[in-house]
């Protein structure tokens, strides 16, 4: 019986240790969102030697956007990523000193349409990731003949709100069903990353050679 209560403290240590490490991973995450707050990426922008990227990106913004910018609105300006990558264009990391700039920039954003150029929020590795969810959702859905609009980090499908959350049980049951996900391979990986999981098996079937899609499976009966 002293095992059986040892064994029973040691699995309540666990639990405690594994809430306590999600509350750490949330922390993390709205420390960074908060980070970010005044951020935003320009893409697109070519990377010259001699560029001034601080005048690069003032005048897409003033003269594409028709947003004018002091010489106090830039906290911070830089290339995200390794430089001299082949074929690769580095997005510009651009931190506002005001919320009501970046609101502004981006609710002009649109103006960029057709230029090569478009701005984006600046957000944390996991809102990426459940950023991606949603566009891969939605594109399925929107092949599937429904009417879509991303709001808030939530998919609208013809007027119901649907989270990252809502999107791992196939809510309209446009996905396929899971054949290389296991109950273990789900509680270790989450909800998110299992819609990922048939979002990207989804994906990896109609990015084959359309010979290969069309043959028939051996029967195995």
């Amino acid at each position: 019986m002293i095992v059986s209560s040892e064994i029973k403290e040691l699995k309540q240590e666990v639990k405690d240790i594994r809430e306590e490490n999600i509350k750490l991973r949330e922390d993390i995450v709205k420390l960074e969102r908060r980070s970010k707050k005044f951020n935003i990426i320009v893409h697109g922008i070519k990377e010259d030697k001699e560029e001034n990227i601080l005048s690069v990106a003032n005048n897409i913004i003033k003269n594409k956007l028709g947003v004018e910018l002091e010489s106090t609105s830039i906290r911070d300006i830089f290339r995200i990523g390794q430089q001299n990558l082949p074929r690769k264009i580095r997005p510009i990391s651009i931190e506002l000193a005001q919320y009501s700039l970046k609101n502004e920039i981006l609710k002009n954003s649109f103006k960029l349409g057709g230029t090569g150029y478009y701005i984006t929020h600046d957000l944390t590795p996991c809102d990426l990731q459940k950023q991606k969810i949603l566009l891969d959702y939605q594109k399925i859905a929107r092949e599937s003949g429904l009417r879509t609009k991303l709001k808030k980090g939530k998919l609208l499908v013809d007027g119901k709100e649907y989270s990252t959350e809502d999107i791992a049980s196939d809510p309209l049951g446009i996905l396929d069903p899971p054949s290389n996900v296991t109950p273990e391979s789900k509680t270790n990986q989450g909800k998110d990353e299992t819609a990922l999981t048939r979002l990207q098996s989804r994906r990896l079937r109609d990015d084959q050679p359309s010979d290969l899609r069309s043959k028939k499976q051996p029967n195995r009966e």
